[in-house]
């Protein structure tokens, strides 16, 4: 394992060695409602993710079947995650014969030009700090305290 920050021209090569990628963070706002950027390395490395429950990455790694969705605060079920998505077998295939279906979802042609097509028509976010946004995001954190908490743990 790397002791130090992992330089961008080294992660490739550590990528390319991996069996699996692994997010796991804690439940918090970002985590609930937003993908994480790597999960488009899954598609690109073809490699299977061990994620989190929390919220949005974890939502769609389940339904796209790109990997297996466990608790970090359950080392067993962790253990169980890991060891299905890196060891060869069924498992493992599914995971693999979803990603190839899945892998389009990723490209960034699909997700960057209809933000950078957006972006060109020089307008805001429509809820940007409207009364229903504020509401939205003050009626979240009340029905779930936990996604005000400490920064998401990694792994």
């Amino acid at each position: 394992w790397p002791d130090k920050p992992v330089g961008h021209r080294e992660r490739d090569g550590w990528v390319k060695a991996a069996r699996a990628l692994v997010f796991t963070g804690g439940r918090t706002a970002e985590n609930a409602t937003c993908h994480r950027l790597r999960l488009r390395d899954a598609a690109l490395y073809r490699l299977p993710v061990v994620v989190d429950p929390y919220g949005a990455s974890g939502d769609l790694v389940r339904a796209l079947g790109i990997g297996p969705v466990a608790d970090p605060d359950t080392p067993d079920a962790l253990a169980g995650a890991l060891l299905a998505a890196t060891a060869d077998g069924p498992p493992r295939t599914g995971y693999l014969t979803a990603l190839d279906r899945a892998a389009g979802r990723f490209t960034l042609e699909r997700t960057l030009r209809p933000l950078l097509a957006w972006l060109d028509t020089g307008h805001r976010a429509p809820d940007r700090n409207t009364p229903d946004l504020v509401r939205a995001v003050d009626g979240l954190l009340a029905a779930h305290p936990a996604l005000t908490g400490p920064a998401p743990r990694l792994i």
